[in-house]
């Protein structure tokens, strides 16, 4: 059964994700993956695969948690992570969105935007929080920026001084998005068990 924060908490919550500083969003998406809707049952391989077992029809556990698609847009200062899924209301439980790339051919995943929903589980989070993990050469975070979107989801926005992997002709490959449930103090998170795994997308090569 599904479970939906009040209508007070939510209208906070909202406010507190469209409460960024003012810049100039994409007018248009590259889409680099689709999944098939109501897999969001937490059949899947767990975050451990390359999401070829994870497309398993049924109930959603969480409609929040079931992504649609996942687009990437630039501009000569930003990279765009946008992450649709079936439903933008924020549930209670505290659950999480990741969209992991390589930055070059063959790596394993060192880059990963995600988002971090309040609840329960996170004491310390009064609103969603997003962030770029850079995992490439040890481990670093980098604050993000996180809005609802003009097309239906969730658009991370982050410095492309962030990481040399975002500059001119730069592709991030293989692109996989992945759903959970959260628990623990951020910015020390434990992920899973996993709602929704995605197959592995096409490449975005930055522009400008």
């Amino acid at each position: 059964m599904k479970r939906t924060i009040s209508l007070i908490a939510l209208l906070g919550l909202l406010a507190a994700i469209t409460a960024t500083p003012g810049h100039a969003a994409p007018k248009k998406l590259t889409i680099s993956l689709e999944d098939i809707e109501e897999d969001a049952n937490f059949v899947n391989d767990q975050g451990t695969g390359d999401g070829t077992f994870g497309d398993v029809g049924g109930a959603a556990a969480s409609d929040f948690a079931d992504i649609l698609e996942v687009g990437f847009a630039n501009d000569a200062k930003n990279l765009y992570v946008h992450i649709k899924t079936a439903s933008t209301g924020i549930p209670a439980s505290a659950e999480g969105f990741r969209v992991r790339v390589n930055p070059q051919a063959g790596s394993a995943y060192c880059l990963n935007f995600e988002i971090f929903f309040p609840g329960a589980a996170h004491p310390n989070l009064t609103g969603p929080v997003a962030h770029l993990r850079d995992l490439c050469a040890g481990d670093a975070i980098t604050e993000a920026k996180v809005e609802l979107s003009i097309f239906a989801g969730f658009l991370i926005t982050v410095p492309r001084k962030a990481h040399e992997a975002f500059g001119k002709g730069k592709t991030l490959t293989a692109p996989q998005a992945q759903t959970y449930l959260t628990s623990g103090d951020y910015p020390v998170v434990v992920a899973g068990p996993y709602f929704d795994t995605t197959k592995v997308g096409k490449d975005y090569k930055l522009k400008k």
